[in-house]
């Protein structure tokens, strides 16, 4: 059963960053926002996981006061059970995502919010607009954009020199990783999933995250050369003519590899 079951955290701006005795700290995030704090930010909010594994190799555990949680204060319901140990989330205050709720971040008085693309740019405006709360979205297209974004929470938190230090460690790793690739055979076609209906698979179109974090670990997605598979979702006709050699599939938050059971011609795919 070539299966392999992943979760995803669900981790390209412009680092134009720099202080000023006047104008604090700007930064131009992932989305073209220009983004400002008057002296760095020891105060922060983390709205998505890939963020906060940015935010804690940083250094700054210590500086966040919130995290996105679910009902009931469920860390777990945004975050692994590895994820809530290992950054001790657990007694943060928790802020509610998805919905977006503005007043459970302003109670906080963060001087930074962090959030990636389960907020939308209007709700960033919001905050940073009518809140006054410096607000950075993150949303890197490819694994280059992890270290622009690097850059832009270290510039943003007087963190700089230590995000030049993890910026330089996660380029040693990825060109190691393409020397790796280089010694290696044809890349086998994959179908990447993170979410599946009974219509379709929801997956990652070209020029994506997903599918760069794909490319970098040796695969080749089915959708890589489709401009038509940007809409998320392919059909299982589409997946079963294409016939990957290996599924891999998004898994926690709820959701399991039985949950991929009900997707269309499942049963029927050669790598299942």
């Amino acid at each position: 059963m070539a299966i392999a079951a992943i979760t995803f955290g669900v981790l390209s701006g412009s680092t134009n960053a720099g202080p000023s005795p006047h104008h604090g700290i700007t930064v131009v995030d992932d989305y073209g926002r220009t983004v400002t704090v008057p002296a760095p930010a020891s105060r922060i909010v983390v709205l998505i996981a890939s963020a906060m594994d940015i935010v804690y190799s940083l250094g700054l555990r210590s500086s966040v006061v919130g995290v996105d949680c679910g009902p009931g204060n469920d860390y777990t319901a945004d975050y692994t059970p590895g994820q809530v140990a290992n950054w001790s989330l657990s007694g943060l205050a928790c802020v509610s995502a998805l919905p977006f709720s503005a007043s459970s971040i302003q109670i906080l008085n963060p001087q930074l919010v962090v959030a990636g693309p389960g907020i939308s740019v209007s709700d960033l405006n919001t905050l940073q607009q009518s809140d006054g709360i410096p607000a950075l979205g993150l949303n890197p297209s490819n694994l280059s954009g992890i270290l622009t974004d690097v850059t832009l929470v270290g510039a943003l938190t007087g963190h700089a020199v230590a995000a030049t230090h993890l910026d330089a460690a996660l380029n040693a790793s990825l060109a190691q990783d393409q020397n790796l690739r280089s010694l290696v055979g044809p890349s086998p076609s994959v179908l990447l999933t993170y979410y599946d209906d009974p219509t379709g698979y929801y997956t990652f179109g070209p020029g994506s995250f997903g599918e760069s974090l794909l490319q970098a670990a040796g695969g080749a997605s089915i959708t890589s050369n489709d401009s038509q598979a940007n809409t998320g979702e392919i059909s299982g006709s589409y997946v079963l003519e294409a016939n990957p050699v290996i599924i891999i599939a998004g898994v926690g938050f709820g959701l399991s590899v039985a949950n991929y059971s009900v997707g269309p011609y499942w049963a029927e795919f050669s790598a299942v």
